[in-house]
């Protein structure tokens, strides 16, 4: 829990201070205090009170001042499920990532993989996926608003092509993609169609069985290997997004399926008339990047735990990781090298001639000089690199974007 007044770089936001803004909401006042007030479609509510304090980006990384709300009232599942708030993200100057870019200290560019069933990363900044990511699929934003809202123009199930066009995608506020609801929804048309292929597809499987679900309109089946989405291929086929730009979204069971149980329920839901919701479910396992740069989102399957191993960004150990150094790109501001004492000489063997530098600088672990070198002889446009020494492990980034761990 945030202590504001244990924090001596916290500070209040008053009514009339430039930094009270809320987004796509309005902010409310009470003696002279800058606050939020949110409620959510699904009942859930938030409020409290705008604070200011500083943000550490990365391991040693340069401390931004960041604008967030202190919860002092929060009701239905905002109260009862295990996290605690709320994490912005959205399209907006005031979001985490957008005041971090306005900051200057990332691009405007962010990741995001939500694990099946754990190991979430979050990936500030633009940070190149691992060599053996597959080539994404890119589909543009639409819209000048503070949501992420794509374009579907059709829909397929098991090869078979149910929806052609944009109508039933375009209702309400259209498509949006939104990690912060649990489940996805679908104009009643769409879900209809939707669910009659997946019933005549079960119908012909007699393994599978009718089985009730936690809530009265959830939709199951039992009689499929429970538990591991990764063996339902047999049982359930996949589907496909059609999205602009002429690309398709390859969906497995996994992203339409949860499990409950010995069963496997439907993940999306019955939205009448009103908007298309990609919820978290049909993003698992996905490495979703939205880049603001060029208003575009790119979808990369790979498994979460396998992408957190492979940048190193949980508090797995990564000695085991090492990328040679001719693997190390200069011109890249977004890539990784061996950790601990190795990042900065891999560094400057990769960046420097080998004229340029003493042997006894390369084979040291002194990152004042290395890092000097590299600034000097790399010759690269606008990269100035800082390195730190921590007692375990060495980093170095440019500009504020943590690049070697």
């Amino acid at each position: 829990m945030f202590q504001r007044n244990a924090s001596a770089t916290s500070s209040t936001i008053g009514c009339f201070d430039a930094r009270c803004s809320c987004g796509g909401s309005s902010c409310t006042c009470k003696n002279d205090q800058c606050g939020y007030s949110v409620r959510y479609l699904e009942g859930s509510s938030t409020s409290g009170f705008l604070t200011e304090d500083l943000l550490a980006v990365g391991d040693g990384g340069p401390a931004a001042k960041l604008v967030f709300g202190c919860a002092q009232s929060e009701t239905g599942l905002l109260r009862d499920q295990s996290a605690d708030g709320i994490f912005g993200m959205g399209r907006s100057p005031v979001s985490l990532h957008g005041q971090l870019v306005g900051q200057g200290i990332i691009d405007d560019v962010f990741s995001m993989c939500l694990g099946a069933p754990k190991e979430g990363v979050l990936l500030l900044g633009n940070v190149a996926l691992p060599a053996d990511a597959p080539a994404p699929v890119v589909t543009p934003v639409v819209g000048g608003t503070n949501r992420y809202n794509l374009q579907i123009e059709g829909l397929t199930f098991n090869g078979q092509q149910l929806v052609s066009g944009q109508t039933w995608f375009s209702y309400g506020l259209g498509t949006i993609w939104d990690s912060g609801t649990t489940f996805s929804y679908f104009t009643r048309s769409v879900f209809n169609l939707l669910v009659g292929a997946i019933r005549r597809h079960v119908e012909a499987n007699p393994d599978l069985v009718s089985a009730p679900g936690p809530y009265s309109d959830d939709i199951c089946w039992s009689g499929a290997p429970a538990g591991d989405a990764s063996k339902l291929g047999p049982y359930f086929p996949g589907l496909e997004l059609l999205l602009a730009g002429g690309v398709r979204l390859a969906r497995a069971p996994l992203h339409y399926l949860y499990p409950n149980g010995a069963a496997w329920c439907l993940a999306f839901f019955d939205n009448a008339y009103s908007s298309t919701v990609l919820g978290a479910n049909m993003l698992l396992d996905t490495v979703a990047t939205y880049d603001g740069r060029l208003t575009q989102m790119r979808f990369t399957a790979y498994e979460c735990d396998r992408l957190s191993v492979a940048l190193a960004v949980t508090g797995h150990d990564s000695s085991n990781i090492t990328i040679p150094a001719a693997d190390i790109n200069c011109n890249s501001s977004a890539y990784h090298a061996p950790s601990g004492a190795q990042a900065v000489q891999a560094l400057a063997a990769a960046c420097i001639p080998t004229a340029a530098l003493k042997p006894a600088t390369v084979a040291s672990t002194s990152y004042e000089e290395v890092t000097a070198a590299v600034n000097q002889h790399a010759r690269i446009p606008g990269v100035r690199w800082t390195c730190i020494d921590h007692i375990d492990h060495a980093e170095c980034w440019d500009a504020g974007k943590r690049v070697i761990t």
